[in-house]
């Protein structure tokens, strides 16, 4: 009876089996030397014991620290002045330089205290919602609006060619040989809003996807308000607003960010239907959103796929019974009498819809399901190399960072940290007797599973999945789950253990988010060791004449940067490649373009090894460039060398 009782607590169990398992892999730096590999364990292993500690009691009878409430009704103004401020000196400086990340920092803060320490009667949803919806606003255009044309690298495949050529041919044949006349929505949504508005493909881009990714944000905090009492929900979506990777798909629009959006709505309704007394009404909303997911991007598509595998797996043990005691009355998560619902229908349509339509879509010659599966095998078969050791600022051969330098590259890492032990302790509290529900534990099965898919294949050496790509798409889980956790421990630790958690979240969380190299893929903090996605007037100047007069092809290319090569290069052209600079040497290449971007920033370029070319940061000199070259064009910033004439 005793131990029957206790293997029916499966938190503790789950708990005590969590420390255990953070002790076993403290040695896995010694094999794998990814930041993750040295940090995990103990996080872990911090949640698990932060869980223990709060099992000392469920009930508080007042609030551990609260703000005045002259200092919480002064706040909002501060925060919307703040978001207003970050947009005038992004304009005035031309870009989201370090000045305009403190400030929205520094406003971020000023949100999360009023999350964090208001006192129940000041806490106002719509209030805290609207300044949300303003910091994000802030965060994300104060990078679009700066920028001369897009924020990003993908974004110049799907809108100059992709949309541009749907809309002069008036067919998605315009698009030409690419796997998204499959799906189209993305491209079509901006086509759309570009005729019937009469405005630029840019401004349609913004007015449609940009606004929406910053819209999209509030269905976080519907799908938490479910689960958990109001101030929890919102700390959920100002967490899941202020995210880096959640930034970067605000600023660089492509499918990935459409594709978000209509994952966050999906979340809501798949909680919605599994948590509350639901109508043909939510599920024809769910497939209407399954089909638009497909028709906008394979990846976001398999992503959610895995999401409703998790769920579909949940619903099998369920249905096993092996969890019915912590199914029973779970008071605490909002829940009613809601059947289980049987979730093997969402799963099956979705996967026969995608099946279908990626054996119709062509990819490198073949269906899209062929080659992906070609791709996966390539990767995790004949290659099969794993690699042991995380990114650095460099790369290789490139400058070695700063310690303060190294810190600030890290910040992507400590965010997702501090999400993670959230997250754990809101998976553990899932599973306490009388609290769980079939909502909560598909959010904890799909938080498991894609945080495997996320952080696994690229230590694998599998590329397959672009599992850069799930971050965003995870943290929204994340954020739910981690409402779960921190409603769980205000009850449960001690007040001054809690109130020093918040601290922690209210003041890190916002700075290293901000600031993380995932968010600021436009104007980076460490600018001599990330590459800056996002191109000024003199460089598209330059890539416009090129075009026109130097007549770049394939057998006779110019040779620039990487990442500019990207940009300049039409679909799956290699009109502009990545020149060869030997360490000491001039570039080999026959024409270059050079830039200020080559000496001031991180600029990419090939070694020159006759043996195998590797590419490193490389900053170069005019000289080196265009020694015993002439200058056939120049524009201030942005020289054309040539041995011959143009």
């Amino acid at each position: 009876m005793g131990i029957s009782s206790h293997l029916r607590e499966f938190d503790r169990v789950a708990a005590g089996l969590g420390l255990v398992a953070a002790l076993a892999l403290l040695p896995l730096p010694l094999f794998i030397s990814h930041i993750y590999a040295k940090t995990i364990p103990v996080v872990l292993g911090l949640a698990s014991l932060a869980y223990l500690l709060g099992q000392r009691g469920e009930t508080r009878e007042a609030y551990p620290l609260t703000l005045p409430t002259t200092a919480t009704h002064a706040l909002p103004s501060l925060v919307l002045v703040g978001s207003g401020l970050m947009l005038v000196v992004a304009n005035l400086m031309g870009s989201r330089t370090p000045t305009v990340l403190v400030i929205g920092g520094v406003t971020g803060i000023l949100l999360m205290m009023q999350v964090a320490f208001a006192d129940d009667a000041d806490l106002n949803a719509g209030v805290i919602l609207l300044q949300t919806l303003a910091l994000g606003f802030a965060l994300r255009f104060s990078a679009v609006l700066t920028s001369p044309m897009y924020v990003g690298l993908d974004v110049w495949e799907h809108v100059p060619n992709f949309t541009q050529g749907m809309l002069e041919a008036n067919s998605l044949s315009g698009m030409g040989a690419t796997k998204y006349v499959m799906a189209p929505l993305f491209h079509l949504l901006i086509g759309a809003m570009s005729m019937l508005g009469d405005v630029s493909l840019r401004t349609a881009l913004i007015l449609t996807v940009g606004v929406g990714m910053v819209v999209s944000v509030l269905f976080v905090y519907y799908t938490a308000e479910i689960l958990v009492p109001t101030r929890w929900a919102l700390l959920g979506v100002v967490l899941f607003t202020i995210t880096g990777s959640v930034i970067r798909w605000g600023m660089h629009l492509i499918p990935s960010s459409l594709g978000l959006a209509f994952f966050l709505a999906i979340l809501y309704l798949i909680v919605r239907v599994l948590q509350q007394e639901t109508g043909l009404r939510d599920t024809g909303l769910l497939l209407f959103f399954f089909l638009a997911m497909a028709l906008t991007h394979q990846v976001s598509a398999f992503i959610l796929l895995v999401f409703l595998g998790a769920g579909w797996v949940t619903r099998l043990i369920i249905s096993t019974g092996l969890l019915d005691r912590q199914l029973t009355a779970a008071r605490n998560f909002h829940t009613g009498d809601v059947e289980a619902v049987p979730f093997g229908g969402y799963f099956a349509f979705n996967l026969g819809l995608l099946t279908l339509t990626w054996s119709l879509t062509p990819y490198y010659g073949k269906s899209f399901l062929a080659t992906a599966f070609e791709f996966l095998y390539n990767s995790a078969v004949r290659q099969g190399d794993v690699s042991l050791s995380g990114p650095t600022g460099g790369g290789a051969g490139g400058p070695t960072p700063t310690l303060f330098q190294e810190i600030l590259l890290q910040f992507d890492a400590i965010g997702f940290l501090l999400f993670f032990f959230g997250t754990t302790v809101g998976c553990l509290y899932a599973f306490r007797k009388g609290r769980a529900t079939q909502a909560v534990l598909t959010l904890v099965a799909a938080v498991v599973v894609m945080t495997a898919f996320t952080l696994l294949p690229p230590v694998l050496g599998v590329g397959t999945f672009l599992s850069g790509r799930w971050f965003a798409f995870l943290y929204a889980i994340m954020a739910v789950v981690t409402a779960i956790g921190f409603d769980y421990l205000n009850r449960g630790l001690s007040p001054t253990a809690f109130v020093v958690l918040l601290l922690v979240f209210t003041y890190a969380f916002p700075m290293v988010m901000v600031a993380s190299p995932k968010g600021v893929v436009d104007d980076p903090v460490v600018d001599t060791l990330q590459g800056q996605y996002n191109f000024d007037e003199q460089d598209l100047a330059a890539g416009q004449f090129t075009d026109e007069y130097a007549n770049p092809t394939s057998s006779n290319p110019i040779g620039v940067d990487n990442p500019w090569a990207i940009q300049l290069n039409e679909k799956d052209e290699s009109d502009y490649i990545v020149a060869s600079v030997p360490e000491g040497g001039t570039a080999q290449e026959d024409r270059v373009l050079y830039r200020t971007y080559q000496t001031d920033r991180a600029p990419v370029f090939g070694d020159g090894n006759p043996d195998g070319e590797a590419t490193r940061i490389y900053r170069v000199t005019p000289e080196v460039m265009c020694q015993g070259k002439s200058v056939m064009y120049a524009n201030g910033d942005v020289m054309l060398c040539s041995n011959t004439a143009v």
